[in-house]
């Protein structure tokens, strides 16, 4: 993308998306994007849900849900904005 439309592009971050901490090896692959990320890594890790087919499914937002994974998605968003520096400072937001 860089290359052939947008020179200026930059890489926000890497997400770690539909993680199940359950299996030993996504948590090895989970310490193996962090270790060749490193700080473009979130810290935010999106859980594996079923809230996101139930969503797509009933035409709905996760928004709407009742559920963890809308919890990290909106910390996954304050983290975004802090890091495109749409947002003040993590301490001051509550972010870890």
């Amino acid at each position: 993308m860089k290359k052939n439309f947008n020179p200026g592009l930059n890489l926000a971050g890497v997400i770690i998306n539909a993680f199940d901490s359950v299996p030993v090896i996504t948590r090895q692959i989970r310490e193996e994007i962090r270790n060749s990320f490193g700080e473009l890594v979130f810290n935010t890790v999106l859980s594996k849900s079923i809230k996101v087919e139930e969503a797509i499914a009933g035409k709905t937002g996760l928004i709407d849900s009742v559920s963890k994974l809308k919890d990290e998605v909106a910390l996954l968003g304050t983290e975004l904005m802090i890091r495109v520096g749409g947002m003040p400072q993590a301490s001051s937001v509550g972010v870890v």
